[in-house]
């Protein structure tokens, strides 16, 4: 009875880091990160890292147990390894070549991106190594983190790419509108398809709702804006598509941890 019930634990521990999904709505802070190669016949470390670590291989295959569960990762593919969890070298890798990533940030089964996935190489690799540039210059924390959330991005957007039409239709209206007051009712009788169904149908594909999406493009042209140009912050809310400095202010802090301001002055820590 002891032995089945182990089985069990281990089962529903199995489960759980499967189903499990990085969220992307919430903040993910950047560590550190570099290009790893092993030699033949070396075997992963054995640890509990406190960070989560975003793996990227591009030859070979790395081998390794987490939480007494084997896990290969060969070229070509992403692996994301929750913090805390015990990763072992049981068995010799495949002199694997990747890019590893150290981070903080929120999984949940109702997260954005899968914990394992494909990646494609001509346009993460280019990423990794200029983010690797940045770690070995006096780059900003700030700097370092565009990039890796351009990462993350690449790597979401790759391996959701969009099978329903309508999903589609729906992505491409709130792109070329975001910074107008163009609003979903809109766009929904331009389809021909009610509000609720566009939202539906939208956050099914792409696992956030139309509105969290217009938001997040809205934020990503307001920090452009306030790098590149000098126009006041309110100038810049109002701009791309805000109609309330407050409601701008509070979602730039919710995003990205400081306030638009910081942008400027470099004062992220």
């Amino acid at each position: 009875m002891e032995k089945i019930k182990k089985n069990l634990a281990k089962i529903t521990q199995y489960m759980y880091n499967r189903v499990m999904k990085l969220s992307l709505d919430n903040p993910i802070s950047f560590c550190t990160g570099s290009h790893r190669y092993f030699y033949k016949g070396e075997r992963y470390v054995n640890r509990v890292c406190e960070q989560s670590v975003l793996l990227l291989v591009y030859e070979g295959v790395l081998a390794f147990s987490e939480n007494g569960e084997p896990v290969y990762v060969k070229g070509g593919e992403y692996y994301i390894q929750r913090a805390g969890l015990v990763q072992r070298g049981d068995v010799e890798t495949d002199s694997p070549k990747y890019y590893y990533v150290h981070f903080c940030g929120d999984f949940a089964s109702s997260g954005d991106m899968e914990i394992r996935g494909k990646w494609n190489e001509e346009t993460v690799l280019p990423l990794c190594d200029k983010l690797d540039t940045l770690i070995r210059s006096n780059a900003t924390q700030m700097e370092k983190t565009l990039v890796f959330y351009r990462i993350l991005d690449e790597l979401n957007k790759y391996n959701k790419t969009s099978k329903n039409p309508l999903a589609k239709n729906i992505m491409d209206e709130v792109n070329k509108t975001y910074r107008d007051k163009t609003g979903l009712k809109d766009i929904a009788k331009k389809l021909y398809i009610s509000t609720n169904y566009l939202i539906s149908v939208f956050k099914k594909e792409y696992g956030l709702t139309p509105h969290k999406h217009l938001t997040n493009l809205r934020l990503e042209e307001a920090r452009r804006l306030l790098t590149d140009t000098t126009r006041s912050e309110e100038e810049i809310a109002f701009s791309v598509g805000f109609s309330d400095f407050s409601v701008f202010y509070k979602a730039f802090i919710k995003a990205y941890g400081h306030p638009p301001g910081a942008v400027r002055s470099k004062n992220i820590k």
